[in-house]
């Protein structure tokens, strides 16, 4: 929910964690506050989440990616895919 004051806008928050990450788990959903899996993909980036991952971590996102049967993650799939041709090509 969006709140205004004065000339700044305050973005309110009541979406619990469970909700959220009920969302990120279908990007075709929505959580209590209306913001999608998207939202909350860019709003993660922007609090540095994925700068603070390591190599365990980036594993860990590269299994659930190629172990998801999910239009979601196809192109993501292929672009890892080709980074890999790429890697062995040399």
């Amino acid at each position: 929910m969006d709140r205004w004051h004065g000339d700044e806008q305050f973005l309110i928050l009541t979406a619990t964690v469970q909700d959220v990450c009920e969302t990120l788990g279908n990007p075709a959903s929505w959580d209590a506050d209306g913001h999608d899996a998207l939202f909350w993909a860019k709003r993660l980036e922007q609090a540095d989440f994925f700068a603070n991952l390591g190599p365990a971590d980036h594993l860990a996102i590269l299994y659930a990616v190629m172990n998801r049967n999910s239009q979601w993650c196809l192109a993501l799939q292929r672009d890892i895919k080709h980074a890999i041709k790429t890697e062995l090509e040399g």
